[in-house]
């Protein structure tokens, strides 16, 4: 189930990066997002899984044009209403991607495959669509974090299937080169911490030179 199709889930989304805790994540996870994107040149991406909007808006001010998917109607809504410039909406599904192979330099999917029924068949498609040399930027949830442990209790959480670091690295083993960052570490009391060996990050990034 994709909760992200109801409509109050949808409008909840947004709303959690207007709390303190979702700023703190959300600059973190960007710093580190950031720091990828330096030495990806200026070009039209595919972002996968675009949802209000929220990540599409930070692509657009590192300079890419951006072509958005989702499959929720609602959020969608929700991100055309924000007027983000040098953007395309568009309703569609990662798993059967609209664009033909080979078509973007630069695709992006943050926080999504978790939420997407076949993730194999996504990033494949994923796969298909970006050019050989290009770059595949993945942002995953790790359940090993102490802010997922109990993810069945959280209305959106609850329904996302998460893949530890490993499984991960063995499901895009194909795609290319890969390169891990990790960011967001969270002790015991739902505090953000620095860098510790004592607690797993909650975001970890795949980027991944593609080899064809």
């Amino acid at each position: 189930m994709n909760p992200f199709l109801e409509v109050d889930i949808a409008i909840q989304y947004d709303k959690f990066y207007q709390t303190e805790f979702g700023k703190q994540i959300d600059q973190l996870e960007k710093a580190a997002i950031a720091k990828i994107l330096s030495s990806i040149p200026g070009c039209t991406m595919l972002e996968l899984g675009c949802g209000t909007g929220h990540w599409t808006a930070f692509f657009v001010e590192k300079g890419f044009n951006v072509i958005a998917l989702d499959t929720s109607k609602n959020m969608l809504e929700i991100a055309q209403s924000k007027n983000i410039p040098n953007t395309t909406f568009i309703q569609a599904s990662a798993e059967q991607i609209p664009y033909c192979f080979d078509s973007f330099i630069f695709t992006a999917a943050i926080t999504m495959l978790e939420f997407t029924a076949n993730p194999e068949k996504a990033l494949h498609e994923i796969y298909r669509v970006t050019k050989h040399q290009g770059h595949v930027l993945l942002g995953c949830l790790n359940p090993n974090s102490i802010l997922f442990k109990n993810k069945t209790n959280d209305s959106v959480f609850k329904h996302a299937r998460l893949f530890t670091k490993n499984e991960w690295i063995q499901m895009i083993s194909f795609m290319g080169k890969i390169e891990t960052s990790e960011a967001v570490y969270v002790d015991k009391t739902f505090n953000i911490q620095p860098f510790s060996q004592n607690y797993e990050s909650a975001f970890i990034i795949y980027d991944i030179i593609i080899n064809k």
